[in-house]
């Protein structure tokens, strides 16, 4: 998980620092979202075992000393002490159940609310970068290359990636036609593309994801180094 958490944010600042950031902060609910899940899910599956060890002791107790249960004519106080464990068996497996459906229904929310930010702001850096592209290397003013020009020639469509007569009203969108060779096409190193708009996204949304889920293990290592201190203590003890 730290190594997924790690790798997916330094991909995403590699490729473009400024969704990056833009998608950094929605990170937090991710992973908090991610963290609570598993935190209570383990909780739960914790307390459900007990639940169900008690229940087993008490038919393996019962089952023990058939023959005294039977004199004293006591089974149906056993019957409902085990219930009552099974009782409590499954009221944590349907707070494991909750805990499962809350969190992944707010862990999906934020991510598909991250969608829609992420592309918006992707959108706006594509449409950005052709505009100064554009103005940097700008139309050769030949043929249809130039505002104002018209794509009408049907061989000419696919070059420009157009299916109909279409009139260039600005640089940029002289330049997203690739026969005429400026802006973007021309200059693709310094331009954002959609690829690395997806890279960014899904890098960073799953660092962020796998960030929480890494939370819950963590915790059991501050717990085990808990339990081992006990138990070394009590080791180091010095007899009386």
């Amino acid at each position: 998980f730290l190594a997924m958490f790690l790798g997916g944010f330094i991909i995403g600042f590699v490729e473009n620092w400024k969704l990056t950031l833009i998608i950094v902060a929605a990170a937090p609910l991710l992973a908090g979202g991610g963290f609570m899940m598993m935190k209570v899910m383990a909780d739960s599956v914790n307390g459900s075992l007990n639940a169900y060890s008690k229940a087993g002791g008490v038919a393996e107790e019962a089952f023990a000393m058939i023959r005294t249960v039977a004199s004293l004519g006591v089974e149906s106080q056993v019957k409902q002490r085990y219930e009552r464990n099974l009782a409590d068996a499954e009221a944590f497996g349907i707070r494991k159940a909750r805990a499962q459906g809350l969190g992944m229904g707010m862990t999906m929310g934020v991510y598909f609310l991250c969608y829609a930010l992420a592309f918006w702001f992707g959108a706006k850096l594509v449409i950005d970068s052709e505009d100064e592209a554009a103005s940097r290397i700008g139309p050769s003013n030949e043929g249809f290359c130039r505002i104002g020009g018209q794509v009408l020639a049907p061989q000419d469509y696919l070059g420009c990636g157009f299916v109909e007569p279409v009139t260039f009203a600005t640089a940029a969108d002289v330049c997203r036609c690739f026969t005429c060779q400026c802006g973007c096409i021309a200059d693709s190193a310094n331009c954002v593309a959609g690829g690395d708009i997806l890279t960014v996204f899904f890098a960073v949304v799953m660092g962020a994801f796998a960030l929480g889920q890494a939370a819950p293990s963590l915790s059991a290592l501050t717990n085990g180094r808990a339990a081992a201190g006990k138990i070394y203590s009590i080791i180091d003890r010095t007899p009386a």
